[in-house]
């Protein structure tokens, strides 16, 4: 397992559609977060997976077009991965996809595990689509799959026009994907 030190970045962070405040592997880990810490354990000789545990975000992130979230803007991997014990109080703002936690995730073949995770009650999400209190946007194709477990949303406010949810805004399966919400 890997550790790595507490990165402080400005108390907010802005972004277009071409440059994601916050992006996800296939980038090399750690990834960069504002006033977060973070540990990772990266896939080892005979491992295929990613776990991404113990972040917090107190600082507004901004997307000025779309996809934006709290702890992760666009999760996208062919590798499963977990996100684990995390959580965010901050402002998060987008256009489209903005989510307390994650943006927008999109699994074409592996699987995401959100498990312990919350949005505190100071935490505002505000995206005129797809706008959801833990996730603005899940999407799995093919054999693909997101599990949130064990998460709750306390955020202040979810805002929004179109699929607006206190938990997840939007949610697409195509094929076999699979999503399943459990505690």
């Amino acid at each position: 397992v890997a550790k790595a030190e507490p990165v402080e970045v400005a108390d907010s962070l802005r972004g277009s559609a071409s440059s994601q405040a916050i992006c996800s592997p296939p980038f090399p880990l750690p990834l960069i977060l504002p006033k977060r810490s973070m540990s990772t354990s990266k896939p080892t000789s005979g491992s295929s997976s990613y776990t991404v545990y113990a972040l917090s975000n107190k600082g507004s992130v901004t997307a000025t077009e779309s996809i934006a979230g709290g702890i992760i803007g666009y999760f996208s991997l062919g590798t499963p991965t977990t996100l684990s014990k995390s959580y965010n109080s901050a402002t998060v703002k987008s256009e489209y996809n903005a989510g307390g936690l994650i943006g927008k995730t999109d699994s074409p073949a592996a699987s995401l595990l959100i498990n312990q995770c919350t949005t505190t009650n100071s935490s505002t999400v505000n995206s005129q689509n797809e706008a959801g209190g833990l996730v603005g946007r899940v999407y799995v194709n093919n054999a693909g799959s997101t599990t949130i477990k064990n998460c709750s949303s306390g955020t202040g406010s979810v805002v929004g026009t179109t699929n607006v949810g206190g938990l997840i805004g939007e949610i697409g399966c195509h094929k076999s994907g699979k999503v399943v919400i459990s505690n």
